[in-house]
This record gives C-alpha cells, sequence and structure tokens, in this order.
C-alpha cells in the first residue's frame, strides 16, 4: 500500500513542480507579454538597416563576414526615424563582442566588461540604450570588437521599443521552448527521485538514474539556450555557466545508459572509461580556470571533445553488444524497450538535424537547440511515461509477493507469527546479540495443557478453539511488550529483546495469567470439565553458554516442561 501512495506521491510532485513554474509566470505578466498595457506602441525593425561607414550593407547575424572583422572590428551604423516616444528604449542582444553605442558622435553605451576570474564573459548579452525624443534624426553607431577569433559574433533582435514590450514579445517568442526545457527537467527530477525510491526494492530494468540525469542537464542546456533565463534573472554568467557545466556532465550519464540498455561485453569497462574521461575534464576546466583564467568559451573543446569520446564509447558498446547478443538484442531491445528506442531515434534524428542546420548549412540559426529541444521533450516524456508505468508494474508485483510472503509467515489457524516467522526473528536476533545491537533477549515458551483429552472428547474444532483461545491470551499479554509464535500444534513462544527484561517480563506475566483466568472462566461456562491452562517456561540469552536464542528457548523449553509436570502433578492432587 505505502508504494502506491509512493508513486502518487511523486506524479504530484512533478505536478506541483509543473504548476509552480506556470503560477511564477503568471504572477510575472511582464514575462507573459500582454497583461500590463506597453506604455508606448512604437517598435521599430532594425534588422536590416545596418551598414558600414562606406555604406556597405551588413549582415548582423554574419559579422565574422565583414573584411578585417577578425582582427580590427567593424563601425556600422543606421539611422534614427524623425519622431521618438517617449521611454522608448534601443534594444538589442550581442553575442561575442564588445560594443560602444553612440548617437552621432555622442558616447551613451559601452558594454566591454572586465575580466574576472573566469576570463572574458563568453554570454549573449541583453543590451538596453537609452532614448529620448530628442535623439529623432540621429545616426546610431556601433563600434564592434570580437572578444575570440574565429567565433560567431553577431547582433541580433535590434529594436527600437520600450524596454518592457519589447522583453515580453522576446519571452512570447521564446517562451514555450524555456517552458518546454523545464518541463524537460521536472521530468528528469521525478524519474530521479522515482530511482531513489525504488532501488532498494526493485531491479529495474532501466537505468532510471542516468536517464533522469540526462533529462535534467539537457533540460538545463536547452532552457539556457533561449535565453530567457537570463532575460528573467539578468544572471548572464550564470547562465553560460549552467550551460557548459551540463554539456560537461552528461557525457557519463549517456554512456551509462547506453550500457544498461545494449549490455555489452566487459561493460563496466566502458563506464569506468567514460568515468575518467569525465574526471579529468572536470579538473582539467577548473583548473585552467583558476590557474590561466581561461573562459567559458575557451573551454568548449574540452566538453566537446568529451562528447566525441562518449559517441565513441556509445558506438563500442553497440558493436560489442551486437556481437556478443546478435539479432536477439535488437528483438529483446525493441520488445521490451520499444517506445524507449523510438524516442530516443527520434531524439538523435533531432539532435543531428540542428547540428547540420548549425555547423554545415549556410541558413541562418539563432536557436542551436531548437529541434533537439523538441526531440528531447518527446523522449522525456515517453520516457516518463514508461518509468511509472514500469515502476507501478513493479509496485503490484511487490505487493503481491507481500501477500505472499504474509501468508507464507503467518499461522492460519491463530493470526500470529508461525513457525517461519520465528525462525526468520530468531536469526535477525542472534545477528543483532551478535553485533551487540541489542543487550539481551528473552524467550518464553508456552504449552497448552489436556489438548488431547478436549480432542478425543468434544473433537477437533473444540481442539482448534482451545488453542486460538491460548494464543489470544498469549498476543493480549506477550505480544504488547514484544512478538508472539506458533511453533508447533500446541507450542507457541513469545520473545522480548532490550532492556528491563525482567520488570517487562514481570507485567506482561501478571497479563498472561488475568487473560488465562477469563479464558478458564468462559471454559467453564460452555459446560466443559477440562480445565483451560498452559506450562510456561522463561530463559534469558545471557543465561546460556552459546549467549544465542536458539540455546535460550531450548533452556525455556526444559523448564516449561517442568512447570507442566508439576500443574499436572498439582491437578492430580
Amino acid at each position: 500500500m505505502w508504494r502506491h501512495r509512493m508513486g502518487n506521491a511523486l506524479v504530484a510532485l512533478f505536478c506541483l513542480g509543473f504548476v509552480a513554474c506556470v503560477v511564477y509566470l503568471a504572477i510575472r505578466p511582464s514575462l507573459l507579454g500582454g497583461a500590463y498595457p506597453p506604455r508606448v506602441t512604437m517598435d521599430i525593425n532594425l534588422e536590416n538597416h545596418w551598414v558600414t561607414e562606406d555604406g556597405t550593407p551588413v549582415d548582423m547575424y554574419k559579422l565574422n563576414k565583414i573584411p578585417g572583422f577578425a582582427e580590427n572590428g567593424a563601425t556600422v551604423k543606421c539611422g534614427m526615424p524623425r519622431e521618438i516616444q517617449a521611454d522608448s528604449e534601443f534594444n538589442f542582444i550581442s553575442t561575442n563582442v564588445t560594443v560602444r553605442v553612440y548617437y552621432d558622435n555622442e558616447v551613451v553605451y559601452i558594454y566591454d566588461p572586465d575580466p574576472n576570474v573566469f576570463g572574458r564573459p563568453y554570454v549573449s548579452h541583453f543590451n538596453f540604450v537609452t532614448l529620448s525624443p530628442d535623439d529623432a534624426g540621429k545616426i546610431i553607431r556601433l563600434e564592434i570588437k570580437p572578444v575570440y577569433p574565429n567565433s560567431n559574433a553577431r547582433i541580433s533582435n535590434t529594436h527600437l521599443a520600450g524596454t518592457v514590450p519589447y522583453i515580453q514579445k522576446y519571452v512570447c517568442d521564446h517562451g514555450f521552448s524555456f517552458l518546454e526545457s523545464l518541463l524537460i527537467m521536472f521530468i528528469g527530477m521525478a524519474v530521479i527521485v522515482l530511482h531513489i525510491a525504488l532501488r532498494n526494492q526493485h531491479q529495474l530494468d532501466l537505468d532510471l538514474l542516468s536517464l533522469g540525469a540526462i533529462s535534467v542537464l539537457l533540460g538545463i542546456w536547452s532552457g539556457s539556450v533561449t535565453l530567457v533565463f537570463q532575460l528573467i534573472t539578468g544572471l548572464a554568467p550564470i547562465s553560460t555557466a549552467l550551460e557548459y557545466m551540463s554539456l560537461l556532465f552528461v557525457a557519463y550519464p549517456v554512456v551509462r545508459f547506453a550500457g544498461a540498455l545494449l549490455r555489452p561485453r566487459h561493460r563496466e569497462r566502458y563506464e569506468l572509461a567514460a568515468r575518467v574521461a569525465a574526471l579529468v575534464s572536470i579538473g582539467l576546466s577548473m583548473a585552467l580556470t583558476f590557474a590561466f583564467g581561461c573562459d567559458m568559451h575557451q573551454l568548449l573543446p574540452i566538453s566537446h571533445a568529451q562528447l566525441v569520446l562518449c559517441g565513441i564509447l556509445v558506438f563500442m558498446q553497440a558493436i560489442s553488444s551486437f556481437r556478443r547478443h546478435g539479432r536477439s538484442l535488437v528483438r529483446g531491445t525493441m520488445r521490451s524497450n520499444r517506445a524507449i528506442m523510438i524516442a530516443f531515434l527520434i531524439f538523435m534524428a533531432c539532435s543531428v538535424t540542428d547540428f547540420v542546420l548549425f555547423r554545415v548549412s549556410s541558413i541562418d540559426v539563432l536557436d542551436s537547440a531548437f529541434f533537439m529541444r523538441h526531440g528531447l521533450f518527446a523522449f522525456s516524456m515517453v520516457l516518463a511515461i514508461e518509468a511509472f508505468r514500469t515502476s507501478m508494474s513493479y509496485m503490484r508485483r511487490a505487493e503481491r509477493a507481500e501477500a505472499v510472503e504474509a501468508v507464507a509467515y503467518v499461522d492460519a489457524l491463530t493470526g500470529i507469527g508461525n513457525r517461519s516467522a520465528w525462525k526468520a526473528m530468531r536469526i535477525e536476533m542472534d545477528e543483532a546479540l551478535k553485533t551487540e545491537q541489542i543487550n539481551d533477549a528473552l524467550v518464553c515458551q508456552f504449552d497448552v495443557n489436556y489438548l488431547k483429552k478436549i480432542n478425543d472428547t468434544y473433537g477437533h474444532a473444540e481442539g482448534d478453539d482451545l488453542i486460538k483461545r491460548a494464543a489470544e491470551a498469549i498476543n493480549r499479554s506477550f505480544g504488547t511488550e514484544g512478538a508472539c509464535y506458533r511453533t508447533g500444534g500446541d507450542e507457541f513462544t513469545a520473545i522480548l529483546v532490550g532492556v528491563m527484561l525482567e520488570e517487562r517480563l514481570h507485567m506482561c506475566y501478571d497479563l498472561f495469567l488475568q487473560s488465562v483466568d477469563e479464558q478458564q472462566e468462559q471454559h467453564v461456562a460452555s459446560g466443559k470439565d477440562v480445565p483451560f491452562s498452559l506450562a510456561v517456561g522463561f530463559a534469558c540469552a545471557s543465561e546460556t553458554d552459546k549467549g544465542t536464542i536458539k540455546a535460550a528457548q531450548a533452556l525455556a523449553d526444559k523448564r516449561m516442561y517442568v512447570n507442566k509436570r508439576m500443574m499436572k502433578a498439582e491437578r492430580q492432587d
């Protein structure tokens, strides 16, 4: 039952996380576009109006194509309209460049941050430059210099507009991709929590921990690429650091997931290679950052090299697994994880599409994770559904197993523990005594008197009733401080562990005698002339030479038979 509650709690956690994100954006209406009426209506797109000083048109997305840009930078200009509304601003995004903004010949804005402990900042930066109606008709000049040679330098989203409407429009244009990335992260976190909840109960077919880590890390990366997190928080360096670190850490869980899915020969060697590569990459990145002041852009080759090595290791695992399992691998994987495999192939196809468009083709691409994000979202949703479906199946199986186990350890007639349950308890308590988790244990042996006479005189049904009455008397007294078991036909055992055993024994024994008297009154009232009585014997493990529960049970058994003979002798007298 608790496993069902755990599963429901995990689903609720995932839903609450998603709702929290939606509520957060809902209470920040300026990020959703339209809850606040804009104070200005002017919005002039300047994307295609830039020229060099000699009048040559400039593609602001490809500044590297300007002759001499990599060495000396460039100056570009654009005319302002004849009328500018109050509270308007000149807004743009700069990537891998420093910028000086002039209105005519007057410097009004500089973006050239000083190097810090992490080197030059490698970020796409939102710039908001103040405008006034007096600036109408002036010429905007941008002095642009590249931060890094041979990098993708650009100026994008150049608008003359109010800052709030500009932010609203950007978030509206990219908000779905950002929310998609958040969902991917929440799915990954829910799967990780699910793995933690089930790791000690089941042997799962899928490596949920690795799959969850992949979703979280790639969700962070794809969300950072949209720049929405940076725009909301203003923490551009942190956004870039998250983007880089997610790429740095994602390689190892990918190799682990591939190993769990493909089951190649010497799987642990591939995981060790990936682990070593991850540790070396992380250590090298930290050393270069703090010792030589390298920034994220300069460290990208390290993460890219690790990702290439990750791809090689996954390919080698696939080859090794195919040689080991042959066609049965494909059939078995498709039969057991068909949805996961199809979704993963879609995700890989989307990732390759992004790579081709961004790195190879001549098409301008600002969002390097556009197709990958959609493929990853589909993969994460399928992953979540399959993970929860499989886990719920395991939970149902576990509950059935617990039900079978409960039957196996419960005496059907009396409802208390049976002989198997007592043996399991004895082994557990012996281990606890050996490791000094408990200091002593008291074993109590009981035997029902006159059971044969009851069976011969009144029938076996009355004999069964006598046994149930005896179990009730024992459980009502010794069950309050310990555990009770039926270990034979008319034999019972109880155990008390811990401290103050003598005081607790006296309390339980007094309750036991009271229960026996009550049962005897009912016995007499039913017209039976055979008395209701039980012989009792007690012994502590510390009294025996071996100091074990088995030795204490043997000693208590001897004392119980002494008590039995005394009771019969008194009856004859």
